[in-house]
Order: C-alpha cells, then sequence, then structure tokens
C-alpha cells in the first residue's frame, strides 16, 4: 500500500493544509532508490531556508541490521538480504541534522518496520494543546518523528488501500477542524485506532542526535476553506439529527391521537 499511503497523505495535506506543490518533491516505484532518496536529501539541504517547516513521509519496507541492529529503510533496488543499498536511521539522521537541512522544524512520518530507534519518544502525559502552547511550538525548533511503530515488524494490511497506521494518519488529518494542529495533538488518535486494529504501537518523540530541538513542534495550518467546509460539515450534521428529532415528536404525537381515539372508541 506504499504508493497509495503517499499519494493520500500528498493529497491531504495539499488540499486542506497550507502545503504548496511547488515545494513537494514525490519518488514512487522505481525511482525510489537509494541514490534518488538521498539526492533529494542534499537538494532540500540546499534549497531548505532556516524559517522553513519541512515534512518528510515514507511508507515502505523497513529491515533490522543483524549485524549493526540499526533499522535501515529497503529501497526499491534491494532486498532483505543484500543491505549494500539500504539506508540506515543513521543516514537520514544525518541530513536531517540541523546543520544539514536548516529547516526551523522537521516532522520525519515513517509508515514501515523497525522505525523506532529514530528518537527517543515522549515520557508521561502529552501536553495539553492551548493556543500559548501552539505559539510556543511554532517559534522553538523542533526535530520530531512519527513511527508506525518501534523496533517491531508493522502490518502490510490495511483500509482501503492504505496501511493501518496511514489510514489513520491520514482520517486524522481529515477530520481534523482546528487551525492549527501539531504532532502532540494529532498523535493520540492515530495511536489509538491503529492499537486497536494491528499488533504494533506507533509512536512520537523528538529525533535523537541531530540538534535543534528546542521543544517547539511543527505546525499544521489548517486552509480557511477547509476549516469553512469542517464547519458546514458540522452544522449540516446538527440540522440534520434536529430534522430527525422533529420526525421522531411528529411520529410520537401521531401515535398518541391514534392511542387516545382507539380509548374513546
Amino acid at each position: 500500500t506504499a504508493v497509495n499511503d503517499a499519494k493520500a497523505m500528498r493529497d491531504v495535506l495539499t488540499s486542506r493544509y497550507h502545503f504548496d506543490r511547488e515545494h513537494l518533491y514525490e519518488l514512487y516505484d522505481t525511482d525510489a532508490t537509494r541514490a534518488k532518496i538521498l539526492n533529494t536529501f542534499r537538494t532540500l539541504a540546499q534549497q531548505v531556508k532556516p524559517e522553513d517547516s519541512l515534512l518528510i513521509f515514507y511508507a515502505g519496507h523497513g529491515n533490522m541490521d543483524t549485524i549493526t541492529k540499526a533499522g535501515s529503510w529497503v529501497p526499491v533496488e534491494s532486498g532483505l538480504q543484500d543491505a549494500s543499498a539500504w539506508i540506515s536511521n543513521h543516514d537520514v539522521k544525518n541530513y536531517l541534522n540541523v546543520d544539514a537541512i536548516k529547516a526551523k522544524h522537521i516532522l520525519l512520518v515513517s509508515d514501515s518496520c523497525f522505525a523506532g530507534d529514530f528518537f527517543r519518544g515522549y515520557r508521561g502525559n502529552l501536553p495539553v494543546v492551548t493556543d500559548a502552547v501552539i505559539k510556543k511550538a511554532y517559534q522553538l525548533s523542533s526535530r520530531q518523528a512519527i513511527t508506525s511503530g518501534g523496533l517491531e515488524p508493522v502490518s502490510d494490511a490495511g483500509f482501503g488501500g492504505n496501511s493501518v497506521f496511514s489510514h489513520f494518519l491520514v482520517s486524522a488529518l481529515k477530520d481534523n477542524k482546528k487551525p492549527h494542529l501539531i504532532p502532540s495533538d494529532l498523535f493520540p488518535a492515530v495511536k489509538a485506532g491503529v492499537a486497536q486494529n494491528a499488533e504494533q504501537f506507533p509512536q512520537l518523540g523528538g529525533l535523537y542526535g541531530v540538534g535543534g530541538q528546542e521543544g517547539g513542534e511543527y505546525v499544521f495550518f489548517l486552509k480557511q476553506e477547509g476549516r469553512l467546509q469542517g464547519l458546514a460539515a458540522d452544522t449540516q450534521a446538527r440540522q440534520a439529527e434536529l430534522e430527525r428529532l422533529r420526525r421522531m415528536e411528529a411520529d410520537a404525537a401521531i401515535t398518541k391521537e391514534k392511542e387516545q381515539a382507539e380509548i374513546n372508541r
């Protein structure tokens, strides 16, 4: 489901949030080679500015190297037995280092096996999201990751052509009506949905050993029309519920009249 997952993620971000297609890089199927993935990272390092926000989404095979004990992405030209073309999590983090890609915020989303050693996960409860939290999250720099699991294989099966993880991630982004959304606010619904449907446990945390983590978070900015559509959908749902209650009330009145007529008879 990897290609479907990436395209579903692309579509929800560009349709509902402020993501510019001109700044979008996509690698699918035979284009998703080690060389092209790493060259794209190098291009990002050259083009991304210090005040930019960058989101990286990977869907595909992952494997754990039995020798180095490190998780890796497995590009299209490689296999599980030949590690020569793998891209280790260490390789990825080298590019996400604050001295390489100089973005203010980077969010890595990895839907693959053995992705959990990208970061150190959050401990304890996630913060209560308020306007002040959003403002602070955007002001401070961040390097974060959301992974579909920890140090275990993850399910290829899912819903409607998407993996379990991508299904709940995209659904949460579609259903959101908040003008500003941060990963710690998005994550609980994704984790709960995945945990109830697969033997895997998504993780959220700061990328380990790359610098630039000042306690901020990546911020998704909802387009105004997306917010209005969400409000309109809520209004329509309330109106439909009100109409249903009115019909029930009318039916009850008719039934009561019939009962009274029968009693009088």
